[in-house]
């Protein structure tokens, strides 16, 4: 990585030569510090090739399988299951609780966005709301 900060504060050096400016010694030291702590934040953010073919593996497998990979509710806890039985589970709590009706084509908000979104273009024509608002 110090390559890296070493190359871009060559380039900065011969740009601000080229225009015949001087660079503080201080202001490039905060910079330098500033883009280190930068980059050590997106080298840690971001899996290694390792982990990342690990993971593509795990995705492969679970697809292959039909697997789901679910987070409780009651803790940090993940749970794996078939997704035919995640399916009957469903089915089987809202036979139970009859709190939920399925809609299948039916959808009932589509009216509302419409609604929604003649209302928001009429006020973007107007110019009474910006573009990018919308």
């Amino acid at each position: 990585m110090t390559n890296e900060i070493e190359l871009v504060v060559k380039k900065i050096n011969k740009i601000f030569v080229e225009h015949g400016w001087r660079l503080p010694k201080q202001r490039l030291q905060i910079f330098i510090d500033s883009l280190e702590k930068i980059l050590i934040e997106c080298h840690g953010r971001h899996p290694t090739d390792g982990h990342l073919k690990e993971i593509i593996n795990l995705r492969k497998k679970f697809e292959a399988t039909h697997t789901v990979i679910r987070k409780t509710d009651k803790s940090k806890v993940f749970h794996l299951g078939k997704f035919d039985d995640y399916k009957m589970k469903a089915q089987i709590y809202m036979n139970k609780t009859k709190a939920y009706q399925v809609l299948e084509n039916i959808n009932p908000l589509e009216t509302l966005v419409e609604n929604t979104n003649n209302f928001l273009y009429g006020l973007w024509v107007n110019k009474h709301i910006a573009q990018k608002t919308i």
